[in-house]
């Protein structure tokens, strides 16, 4: 059985009670401290790379990539062994003196989504006929989920364009969880391959 393509991005994700958040930029961007900033709202997936995972009704979900992320491609048996949460909103960071919001279209969203893709290494030296299937499945991501572009500092601002910005996708807003937990609950709003 071929292995199918799972693309892997640099980006760290937080799961909501809507489904998955992802945070893009590069290193030293802030998205272990936007992270940190969401610990009491949304509980942390992962800190470094996610894998972007077709879901079964056609969106697509995000899964930790940790370490194994690095080593390169997945195999069939680990590719299906992805449990997913869906993905909700693609967030690309950038530090700021004050914090805004500004929605992305797909072409932009996608554009941050394949700068992430390439900033896993092993990934730039896929063949032209991969590579162009990377790009169709982040099209396609861009298809089923927002993009924006958040320009953030450290104050509790971001917390509120945050649920500002998600409640008007017809999300449920924010609730401040009680348990402050660097890990996702792998049991409620996943999907399995």
């Amino acid at each position: 059985m071929n292995a199918p393509l799972i693309p892997a991005v640099h980006a760290s994700a937080v799961q909501t009670d809507g489904g998955a958040l992802i945070f893009l930029g590069p290193s030293g961007a802030g998205k272990s401290t936007i992270c940190e900033l969401l610990s009491g709202y949304a509980p942390q997936i992962a800190a470094d790379v996610v894998y972007l995972v077709p879901g079964p009704d056609g969106r697509w979900g995000v899964a930790d990539g940790g370490r194994r992320a690095y080593e390169g491609p997945l195999s069939a048996e680990e590719a299906t062994a992805l449990r997913a949460i869906p993905l909700r909103a693609i967030f690309r960071l950038f530090q700021a003196p004050t914090s805004r919001l500004r929605p992305l279209g797909g072409l932009e969203t996608c554009r941050y989504l394949t700068d992430a893709l390439f900033e896993v290494a092993w990934q730039r030296d896929y063949d032209l006929a991969s590579k162009k299937g990377l790009f169709a499945h982040l099209a396609a991501v861009c298809r089923t989920a927002p993009g924006y572009e958040l320009y953030f500092d450290l104050s509790p601002v971001v917390e509120q364009l945050l649920a500002v910005a998600l409640h008007t996708k017809g999300g449920k807003p924010w609730k401040r969880s009680e348990k402050r937990s660097s890990m996702p609950n792998r049991r409620s709003s996943t999907w399995e391959r």
